[in-house]
């Protein structure tokens, strides 16, 4: 996890966490390198989350684009309906 400015970054959930990103981080022009990553964060201003990401990324990432922010109620709220859905996968 990394604190920049007062907010929370991580790969992983944690708790107080409010919004999750994911992102995709491509290596070179074939886009099946990329690699998507979720991002957790408990800061709710959505352009400054895709700036600090941006700016973590090393020299071998050549492009960061923001594919996906929901809030962590929607979150609960999807997992909730794949559960009542998809019961038996």
């Amino acid at each position: 996890m990394k604190e920049i400015n007062g907010y929370k970054y991580s790969k992983k959930e944690f708790d107080g966490y409010k919004f999750r990103s994911i992102f995709r981080l491509s290596v070179d022009e074939d886009w099946r390198n990329d690699t998507n990553i979720d991002v957790y964060t408990d800061n709710p201003d959505r352009e400054e989350v895709k700036k600090v990401i941006n700016s973590l990324t090393t020299e071998k990432v050549t492009n960061c684009f923001m594919e996906h922010w929901t809030t962590k109620e929607q979150d609960d709220r999807n997992s909730e309906l794949i559960e009542e859905t998809l019961k038996d996968i």
